[in-house]
């Protein structure tokens, strides 16, 4: 890629407190040159380096919920059936209370 600054220039640096690229003269000749620099092709590689961090950390985390959510579906899915067999209960009880208010009604 070549210099924005010095377009016959190609960039070979990169001013790590800026994020700039930079050529040689662009270096010499501006604040840069009292900056962090490196060669591009290092802060590539750092670059590249962090980003693969941050991608195994993403993916861990994904895991992780992952695991989570199976686990929340499955107490969801619990607490379902439970609703369900105390609903059958209260309903079952209910009519047996109706049943025997009418049979003593009758008697």
């Amino acid at each position: 890629e070549y210099c924005s600054t010095h377009p016959k220039q190609l960039v070979t640096k990169f001013c790590q407190w800026c994020s700039f690229l930079l050529c040689d003269k662009c270096l010499q000749q501006s604040d840069h040159k009292w900056h962090i620099v490196a060669s591009t092709e290092m802060a590539a590689q750092r670059e590249k380096e962090s980003l693969q961090k941050v991608l195994k950390l993403t993916a861990d985390r994904d895991e992780t919920f992952d695991k989570q959510i199976g686990s929340i579906d499955r107490s969801i899915a619990t607490a379902n059936t439970q609703a369900e067999t105390l609903s059958e209960l209260i309903t079952t009880d209910f009519e047996k209370f109706q049943a025997a208010l009418r049979q003593r009604e009758t008697s």
